[in-house]
């Protein structure tokens, strides 16, 4: 049900009926506009502009409009009431949340402040949610602009979470699906507001009508993610100067400078580092010999992706979302990849073997672009592609060493000792090269590789420097032993590279 603001002094109400609010200004909180409009009639009273103001619109948006959230900073004293309201309304299992309250504290010691925020989804105005779905399970409707999931088309990738910039979409695990907040669009659809409005004592949320084509702030709050990643419609105001102010010269900070290991995915370490072995392996196998190699490890890597899904038995789906979604594109890749090396198995021609080069080579960039899509700075293009192309190029040395004729294996050797060489400077320098940027992001990510994984990444160096060594050897004396040495201890490094790629990523997020 919608909320009204009423001057209860000047329209007359009792006083038992009213509250009081800041200074001498007394108002009441009203479950039903029309309850207002009706009191007025019984006391022949005739309402005025700016006697009332309603928490939902009183018309529907128009062309280039669409419904968003507006928040009062001054208002939200962080009580929860919006939380606790969305939780009951929308029937959610515990630890399920749609709605936070998080905290922002002024940045100054000799003018100490603080902002409680409250935040959901922001039903943005290009949702990186629906743009990455690769089961089309996001409908952003044409009239009111609100973004809904449906939940019946879900698979449980996660992949929207991982695109959304605020990662709004939670996972249930009861369901083995996302879910998020739809702003209760079928209460605003039968002129009610939804649960956080309808819920909030100080009158801090409503629901406004926004243009789709306005400019946006940089960002939502100080250390949210940037706006012109999604053009978020949610509106804060604030009559604190500063506190909106930008990452320039912030006044406020977020007060939860903590930072957590992220999760780790492991069917998606699996996934990838399979895929990108059978990669290199097809691409160095142009004799056909070990084809057989490429296929299997491709298929079990295509086993391993589904179990990384909510509802596997709808992994079929996947592919629904190719027009936009690069997981949709990776999952075909993966597909068309096993059917060149089965192919190549087959025919054992140089054409067949073209065939399977280029998909591995497409396989590998779908692969990079599911992430570097996400935007995330330790996920950009060349970062992630560098690091996948490393273990593509490792296990396509790794089999010219061993098949092919001396002289070729010989390169090939030395080639796998500047290939770790690089690796072992790279992971070393990670975390200082990670400051340097200046990233809030990526500073976080140094931090964790720092401390809380810091065994797990010095690991991963000793590995690398292990696998130096053992094929500086290994190009030095040509003995087994070392060329077995080189591959167990590259596969370690490749395996830790991926666990950190996951564990220590750290976005900017809303206050939390």
């Amino acid at each position: 049900m919608s909320s009204s603001v009423v001057d209860a002094a000047q329209l007359g109400f009792s006083p038992g009926f009213a509250r009081t609010m800041s200074g001498s200004v007394t108002t009441v909180d009203v479950d039903r506009a029309v309850d207002v409009f009706s009191d007025l009639h019984d006391r022949g009273r005739t309402p005025s502009t700016g006697w009332y103001r309603s928490r939902i619109p009183a018309v529907a948006p128009g062309a280039g409009e669409q419904y968003a959230f507006e928040v009062d900073l001054d208002a939200c004293t962080g009580c929860k009431a919006c939380v606790v309201a969305c939780h009951s309304m929308n029937g959610l299992d515990e630890g399920e949340l749609w709605r936070n309250v998080g905290l922002l504290e002024s940045v100054r010691a000799d003018a100490p402040d603080q902002r409680t925020v409250t935040t959901a989804c922001h039903h943005c105005v290009d949702p990186a949610c629906l743009n990455g779905c690769p089961v089309n399970a996001y409908d952003k409707d044409v009239l009111t602009g609100v973004v809904v999931h449906l939940d019946d088309q879900c698979i449980g990738c996660s992949y929207c979470t991982m695109m959304c910039p605020y990662e709004v979409p939670v996972f249930n695990e009861r369901l083995g699906i996302v879910r998020k907040c739809d702003m209760c669009h079928g209460r605003l659809a039968a002129g009610e507001a939804p649960a956080c409005v309808q819920g909030c004592p100080n009158a801090a949320i409503r629901i406004t009508i926004t243009r789709t084509d306005r400019d946006v702030s940089e960002q939502l709050v100080p250390g949210a993610p940037l706006s012109s990643l999604t053009r978020p419609t949610t509106q804060y105001l604030t009559a604190s100067p500063g506190l909106l102010g930008g990452a320039a010269n912030p006044v406020f900070r977020q007060a939860d400078a903590s930072v957590s290991v992220a999760h780790g995915h492991e069917p998606l370490v699996a996934m990838l580092l399979l895929i990108q072995l059978a990669a290199g392996v097809s691409i160095a196998d142009r004799s056909g010999q070990l084809a057989w190699l490429s296929a299997l490890l491709g298929f079990v890597a295509a086993g391993c992706s589904s179990l990384h899904l909510g509802r596997p038995q709808y992994a079929w789906r996947v592919v629904l979302g190719v027009k936009h979604s690069w997981l949709s594109r990776e999952a075909i890749a993966v597909g068309l990849f096993v059917g060149s090396c089965l192919v190549h198995l087959w025919a054992r021609g140089t054409w067949s073997w073209a065939l399977s080069a280029v998909a591995a080579l497409a396989v590998t960039f779908a692969s990079t672009r599911v992430y570097s899509e996400t935007r995330r700075a330790l996920w950009l293009f060349s970062r992630t592609g560098g690091r996948f192309g490393a273990v593509v190029l490792y296990s396509a040395l790794l089999v010219s060493s061993v098949t092919a004729n001396p002289t070729t294996s010989s390169n090939s050797v030395v080639a796998l000792c500047a290939l770790f060489g690089v690796e072992a400077v790279a992971d070393l320098t990670r975390p200082s090269r990670y400051r340097r940027t200046g990233l809030a992001s990526l500073g976080r990510t140094a931090w964790l590789l720092t401390n809380d994984l810091r065994p797990w990444h010095l690991a991963q160096c000793g590995a690398a420097t292990v696998a130096t060594a053992s094929s500086l050897l290994w190009a030095l004396s040509g003995r087994s032993s070392a060329g077995s040495l080189t591959a167990c201890a590259g596969l370690v490094s490749f395996v830790l590279q991926r666990v950190l790629f996951f564990r220590s990523v750290s976005p900017d997020r809303m206050p939390q």
